[in-house]
């Protein structure tokens, strides 16, 4: 092959190199400007629409998990170390009082997702919660009502790979200057 044709075909090869970078780094700013769209931030009316909504991210909290709500209620009850809803049933038949505030009933946790505004949530029930069910979205309903949002670790993950990347490449852009630099001394 001769040299002429070489030269071509590296610049060609070159050119696609060029053009697929371009297309990355182009397709990397449209989901950094969609990420950095502002949301409208809707105001909460009332104490009782606070209520459903916090109600409402739960439920899909509970819903994304799998899990269902009698799962869910015994996974908080471990989760603070109160009795389960077997071992309070068992209290239950030989006559013997639950100890008040160690345990969350089936009955009393769907009271807290179908009539929140009567049956306000307990905050703390927020921490078992996004465990058990492993879900920030009751997390994300906060976030959103002040136009914030929620990034779990494996999207900050990848965002910390972005920025990395965006340092990789500033520091090959200072490498080659430093190379030219060199050559026209």
């Amino acid at each position: 092959m001769s040299k002429i044709k070489k030269d071509d075909r590296q610049r060609e090869l070159d050119f696609n190199f060029i053009n697929r970078v371009e297309a990355h780094l182009k397709e990397k700013q449209e989901i950094i400007d969609k990420a950095h769209e502002s949301r409208p931030q809707e105001k909460i009316e009332d104490f009782a629409e606070s209520c459903i909504e916090l109600a409402a991210s739960l439920k899909k909290a509970v819903r994304n998990s799998g899990k269902s709500r009698e799962e869910v209620v015994d996974d908080i009850n471990r989760y603070f170390g109160w009795l389960t809803t077997e071992r309070a049933e068992a209290l239950k038949k030989n006559n013997r009082k639950i100890p008040k505030g160690e345990h969350l009933s089936i009955h009393m946790f769907n009271h807290y997702l179908s009539k929140p505004s009567e049956y306000q949530i307990p905050g703390a029930l927020l921490y078992a919660v996004h465990y058990v069910t492993d879900s920030l979205e009751p997390c994300k309903s906060f976030a959103e009502a002040v136009g914030g949002d929620v990034v779990y670790s494996d999207e900050k993950d990848d965002l910390f790979v972005g920025k990395l990347e965006n340092y990789s490449t500033d520091l090959r852009t200072l490498l080659s200057k430093l190379k030219r630099n060199r050559k026209h001394r």
